[in-house]
């Protein structure tokens, strides 16, 4: 009885105190993420999807899921925020939810919000495959193939992007994995098992003096005449290439007498990028008075030397000299901000040509602690062009070259050693708001942030997707006139054409950025989503 009237004494003063403690704090509400791993062109659950959701503020993965056979996934319990949410499976390109390009959605929880029903799209990964081979459909061992991706129609001002190079084994084969949907080019450097190189010391024969010259596919010897291979979600492509011995060629680069000591650099370059060291099959000799190349492919080269870069299309034995040719630059210098502060974090400084067709490649820079330096870039105009770390393209405002400064990005580069200054509108500023469908969430809309001068600055356009809330963040906004419009399914859209993004804007919201650092704009009603 005792022991009896002690543990009821207990039992009531806990919950006495249960009850205290309740009526004096609410309880946190959790909250559940859920929802269905679909392929993305058969619309059918996806068993064995790793699903990873991680916090967007930290990053922080809170956990993974692994799909059943009903593709499914939950996390719970979970607080109110914004959630990043991220699928892997063999076959299928890592997904993010709502992805478009380098957008996607964050999954917001919280009062009202829909988060159970949710449904991560899973693209399909393309692949593409093939064989190298000689005239006697001989395999080519060794073969350096690269792949090169067509920028997509949608992304205005993107270049052709070297995507990889990969080495054909002893079968001749290659193959390439994990690719997007889109528009692709390749090239083939190999070397003939058979050859035996004439040097530069020897006479030596010509008969066996053979190379492969730099071949795209469907066998064309120039990239203007490179076939197209088109990808499409899952497919599995094959691209064979043929490879045609021709006659070795000797080039010798002759030097200026107060250059005897020096060497001439070769370069052999395909869409503007610069052959992988290894691809090449030349062999150098020093002379005295020249740099001779022997072992050549018939083809176009560019040869650095004295100071000078000189581009030669080589159909027969040259002797050619740089002096000839277009000066070279070397550059050093700083990215500054306005005030001329050094810009701490990382970025691109990229020299473009400035005539459209020129057959000068770009050439990109990273800039580290607001320094960069870069080596025989061909003096002419360029236009520059300075990126974040989120890809947005900041305002220059004026550059100076060996202490002359001239406003805008243009840059007219004589030869020699240079030193730039790169003042930029780093722009601190971020715009926050959101979306509306018909007065409901607009999750996965293109938001854009039109500048009133889109044509003279279109670096000054933002974009951002909305996240599952309809919320919205533009980033690195400079000062200026602007227009925010939201699009449903946009992404297809040629948004940096004037004439394209105009009829958007009636409908859009405006907004005026003033001067300052580190402001927040939070715009005071949502913008109307307008479909594409």
């Amino acid at each position: 009885m005792i022991f009896s009237s002690f543990f009821r004494i207990r039992v009531t003063t806990g919950i006495a105190l249960l009850v205290l403690l309740c009526a004096g704090h609410t309880v946190a509400q959790s909250y559940t993420i859920a929802g269905v791993a679909v392929s993305a062109t058969s619309g059918l659950p996806l068993s064995g999807t790793a699903v990873r959701l991680a916090a967007q503020s930290s990053g922080a993965t809170l956990g993974t899921r692994i799909t059943g056979k009903d593709g499914g996934f939950r996390f719970e319990p979970l607080a109110a925020g914004k959630y990043q949410l991220r699928g892997m499976r063999r076959g299928f390109l890592p997904t993010e939810y709502e992805q478009h390009g380098d957008f996607s959605s964050a999954v917001v929880t919280g009062p009202a919000q829909e988060t159970m029903h949710l449904l991560l799209r899973m693209a399909p990964e393309a692949e593409l495959h093939g064989v190298v081979t000689g005239e006697e459909s001989e395999p080519v061992e060794g073969a350096t193939v690269m792949l090169f991706r067509c920028p997509d129609p949608h992304q205005p001002g993107r270049k052709i992007e070297m995507l990889d190079t990969v080495k054909a084994d002893d079968t001749g084969a290659y193959v390439f994995s994990h690719l997007r949907p889109g528009e692709y080019r390749l090239t083939v450097k190999g070397e003939p098992w058979f050859a035996v190189p004439r040097t530069s010391s020897t006479s030596g024969t010509r008969a066996l003096d053979l190379a492969y010259p730099l071949t795209y596919f469907d066998g064309a010897t120039s990239e203007v005449t490179a076939a197209p291979i088109l990808l499409e979600a899952g497919s599995r492509e094959q691209a064979d290439v043929r490879l045609q011995a021709l006659p070795a060629l000797r080039i010798a680069i002759s030097k200026a007498r107060d250059h005897k000591n020096s060497s001439a650099l070769l370069r052999q370059s395909a869409f503007g990028f610069q052959l992988p060291d290894d691809a090449s099959t030349a062999l150098a000799a020093e002379t005295p008075g020249a740099t001779v190349y022997s072992h050549i492919a018939p083809g176009r080269y560019d040869f650095v030397a004295d100071g000078h870069i000189l581009a030669v299309d080589a159909a027969s034995d040259l002797a050619v000299d740089p002096a000839t040719g277009t000066p070279v630059a070397n550059l050093t210098g700083t990215v500054e901000s306005a005030p001329g502060v050094a810009m701490k974090d990382l970025a691109l400084l990229t020299l473009e040509p400035t005539q459209a067709g020129s057959d000068r490649a770009s050439h990109t820079v990273l800039v580290q602690d607001g320094h960069f330096s870069t080596e025989n870039i061909p003096a002419g105009p360029w236009r520059l062009k300075l990126e974040n770390g989120y890809g947005h393209a900041l305002t220059i405002a004026s550059v100076a070259q060996n202490g002359k400064s001239r406003a805008g990005n243009l840059l007219p580069l004589g030869g020699g050693t240079v030193t730039l200054t790169v003042r930029a509108s780093l722009g601190t500023q971020t715009i926050e708001g959101f979306v509306r469908r018909e007065g409901k969430t607009a999750a996965g809309a293109m938001v854009v942030l039109v500048p009133d001068d889109l044509t003279q600055h279109p670096q000054r356009a933002r974009r951002d997707q909305t996240d599952s809330d309809g919320s919205f963040l533009l980033r690195d906004v400079v000062p200026g006139r602007y227009t925010v419009i939201a699009i449903e399914q946009g992404w297809t859209l040629d948004w940096e054409n004037p004439a394209t993004i105009a009829r958007y804007l009636p409908a859009g919201q405006r907004v005026t950025v003033q001067g300052g650092s580190g402001q927040t704009i939070r715009l005071p009603a949502p913008v109307a989503s307008q479909p594409l």
